[in-house]
C-alpha cells in the first residue's frame, strides 16, 4: 500500500473531496486518510464501498427502509392463517358445525401455503391476497346477514386488513417497476 501525506489535511476535508469526486463520477482514491497520522491507509475499493453505502443510506427515506425490510418469515400471514384454521376448529367444537371445520381448515391451509410463498419471495403474495379477498367477501356477507361480530365480523376485519396490507405492497411494487 502506498502511503501519501496530506499536509494540513483533515479527515473531514478528505471526506468532502471524496464525496465531490464521487458525485462527479471520477473518484480515484488509492486509499483513505488515517485519522491519527493523516496518511493514506485503506484500499480504493473500501473507500468506494463506504462512500456508496453512506450516500445510499442518506438518500433513502424511513418509509423506503421500512418497505424494503424483509421478514425472514411472514409472521403476520402465519398468524392470520392460524386464526382462520382455529376459527373453523372452534366452530366445530362449540356447535358441531362440519362446514365450519371444513371451510376453516381449507382456507387456513390455503393461507398457510400463501404464507410460505410470501416468506420465500415477498413479491409472491397473490395467493394470500386472493384468498383474503374471497374470505372477506364471504364472511362480510355473513356478518351483514347475522349482525353478529363473532366470528364473521372478526374474520371480515382481519381479512380486510390483509387485503389492505397486500394491496399496499402491490401498489408499492407497481410504482417501483415504473421508476
Amino acid at each position: 500500500m502506498e502511503a501519501k501525506r496530506f499536509k494540513g489535511a483533515t479527515v473531514q476535508i478528505f471526506t468532502t473531496i471524496a464525496r465531490e469526486q464521487e458525485t462527479s463520477g471520477d473518484l480515484n482514491v488509492d486509499s483513505a486518510v488515517d485519522e491519527r497520522s493523516g496518511s493514506l491507509s485503506l484500499e480504493k475499493e473500501e473507500i468506494e464501498i463506504a462512500v456508496e453505502k453512506r450516500s445510499q443510506n442518506q438518500t433513502r427515506s424511513i418509509w423506503q427502509r421500512i418497505r424494503e425490510y424483509e421478514m425472514p418469515f411472514d409472521v403476520i400471514s402465519a398468524c392470520y392463517a392460524a386464526a382462520v384454521a382455529a376459527g373453523g376448529i372452534i366452530g366445530y367444537a362449540k356447535a358441531g358445525s362440519v362446514p365450519s371445520l371444513a371451510a376453516g381448515l381449507l382456507f387456513g391451509s390455503v393461507l398457510g401455503v400463501g404464507t410460505y410463498l410470501t416468506s420465500v419471495n415477498p413479491n409472491n403474495y397473490h395467493l394470500t391476497l386472493g384468498t383474503s379477498a374471497v374470505l372477506s367477501g364471504l364472511m362480510g356477507f355473513r356478518f351483514y346477514k347475522s349482525g353478529k361480530f363473532m366470528p364473521a365480523g372478526l374474520v371480515t376485519v382481519l381479512s380486510l386488513a390483509m387485503v389492505i396490507r397486500f394491496s399496499v405492497r402491490m401498489i408499492a411494487n407497481a410504482s417501483k417497476t415504473k421508476t
